[in-house]
């Protein structure tokens, strides 16, 4: 459902071996890979993490196991795709306008 999705936009639940990509994980690898509003690697966006939240020990594991997690669906994402996970970077807010119900390219 939508709000199981949201629900683990930010932190998914215990990994699965399912070779399916999920909406959970689609959802919340692009939460990893936006700054703001930049597309960003997933190393930038976890260091901000870490400046930002890593405020004791507990914080510094989740946002750890979180990073591992993130990279294993990277790799899960990108292996069935064509190009490599740096080619979003080249993704900017600026090149798109939000529309009623969708978003659309400014050309």
């Amino acid at each position: 459902s939508i709000s199981e999705i949201v629900r683990q936009h930010v932190m998914t639940d215990d990994a699965t071996n399912s070779p399916t990509i999920s909406e959970i994980e689609i959802v919340n690898y692009a939460d990893k890979r936006v700054l703001h509003n930049k597309v960003v690697t997933l190393r930038k966006r976890f260091d901000d993490l870490r400046t930002r939240y890593d405020i004791n020990q507990e914080r510094a594991y989740l946002i750890t196991q979180s990073e591992k997690r993130a990279i294993e669906v990277e790799k899960k994402i990108f292996s069935r795709l064509d190009v490599p996970p740096d080619a979003l970077l080249s993704i900017t807010v600026e090149n798109y306008t939000l529309e009623p119900q969708r978003y659309s390219r400014k050309d």
